[in-house]
């Protein structure tokens, strides 16, 4: 008899507990829709028309529009955005390869040998990280200027070479 009391109680615990896990589901899911809607809303609204935008706040065109994708691709200048991507590769790629090599050759330096001002050099490049980037724009700028490089790729990528990402070799440093 006490056996089959306490095999009752445990399908009500069981039962209510489970309820509640679908009560809290039920609540994630509207909840998770609720956010989701702004941004079904704006790709939908990217394929409407402008009137159309303005007339329903349903998300779903009535009919698919790529033109604006199309004339945005070209532009209104003579590049497109192939040009911009191609930009951008030519300059992140080399920039993170960069980041990459140097930050992992000071933070071994760091954390291995034991060389000359060591103890004066470290604590000045973690100094460094409280010093914010807008205070080196304009001495950056005035020195490619007098190195001539000003309307090229190379100050933008130069100083990853040189670990000035003072984060990253104070975390691999630490790690």
């Amino acid at each position: 008899m006490e056996q089959a009391m306490r095999n009752k109680n445990n399908r009500n615990e069981y039962s209510k507990r489970k309820f509640v896990v679908y009560f809290k589901y039920f609540f994630l899911i509207i909840g998770t829709l609720i956010m989701l809607y702004p941004i079904l809303w704006l790709f939908g609204a990217s394929f409407k028309s402008n009137t159309e935008i303005f007339k329903s706040i349903w998300f779903m065109p009535k009919s698919f529009d790529f033109t604006p994708y199309i004339e945005g691709w070209k532009t209104s200048s003579q590049y497109t955005f192939g040009t911009y991507f191609l930009n951008s590769f030519l300059i992140v790629i080399p920039k993170v390869l960069l980041t990459l090599i140097s930050c992992i050759l000071a933070a071994y330096g760091f954390a291995r040998f034991n060389f000359a001002m060591k103890k004066v050099l470290f604590p000045v490049m973690i100094a460094t990280l409280f010093l914010p980037g807008i205070v080196t724009r304009v001495p950056m700028y005035i020195f490619w200027k007098n190195v001539g490089l000003l309307d090229t790729y190379i100050p933008l990528i130069a100083n990853s070479a040189f670990a000035c990402d003072t984060f990253f070799v104070y975390m691999l440093f630490n790690f």
